[in-house]
């Protein structure tokens, strides 16, 4: 129950020397918390059997994680059909980039379950946050599904990719440590464009990755917020 939600049994702490293994109580809560009821064997088994047969009907994934360098993955969504249509089908499939942009496709659905829909990007797929929004239509009957598209790059960009032969120095800071007349005692987005103006390669604690070990799994990696700390918003401003 908890490998098809995504809860990994183990992971490997950024030490990069010691497991950390997920208890079963553990898994227990954590299904609890996403509304799902693992107290018992019978709990669990009716659990996993409502995910897989929500899986089914769904015609995507709620959410899709694809490289960059993917090229297949970045220009297709790909379509699954729990049954084959009765009728004629057509599909609509309408990407909002994470600009606002939006941008439309349509066509004809093919023979079979499944399909490889193009994904309507202006030019080339693009990194960032985006969102599709499916529409099926069959004898005047529809289906619409949403995906949220994450496209993200292969690997960090290396420092010699931007400086080339160039000598540089790095600055590392707690953002929260960080002192200056004008915050409230920690330091805050103000004092961060303040740093930017005069370091060259500045590393800001928790914006930036931890180091990861192959096969590496954190409970908190700082590479998985999506949102910036209210705690460094400069009130001031």
């Amino acid at each position: 129950m908890a490998d098809a939600v995504g809860i990994i049994p183990k992971y490997l702490d950024q030490t990069g020397t010691e497991w950390r293994e997920t208890s079963a109580e553990s898994r227990v809560a954590l299904l609890a918390a996403m509304g799902i009821d693992a107290s018992n064997e019978a709990a669990a088994d009716a659990a996993l059997r409502a995910i897989r047969t929500a899986e089914r009907r769904e015609l995507v994934p709620c959410a899709r994680v694809v490289e960059m360098a993917d090229d297949s993955g970045t220009r297709h969504v790909p379509v699954r059909l729990a049954s084959p249509p009765n009728g004629p089908a057509r599909w609509t499939l309408e990407l909002t980039l994470e600009s606002g942009e939006t941008r439309r496709a349509e066509g004809e659905w093919p023979d079979g379950l499944r399909a490889e829909l193009p994904i309507p990007w202006p030019d080339y797929p693009q990194l960032g946050y985006h969102h599709l929004h499916l529409t099926m239509s069959v004898r005047q009957r529809e289906r619409v599904a949403e995906q949220a598209l994450i496209v993200t790059p292969s690997r960090c960009v290396m420092p010699r990719e931007l400086l080339a032969d160039r000598r540089a120095f790095g600055l590392v800071a707690n953002l929260y440590t960080v002192r200056s007349e004008r915050n409230w005692g920690i330091g805050d987005l103000t004092d961060l464009s303040e740093l930017m103006r005069w370091a060259v390669w500045p590393c800001v604690c928790p914006c930036a990755g931890i180091a990861r070990m192959p096969g590496a799994r954190s409970a908190s990696p700082s590479t998985g917020l999506m949102f910036f700390q209210p705690v460094n918003v400069a009130c001031t401003r």
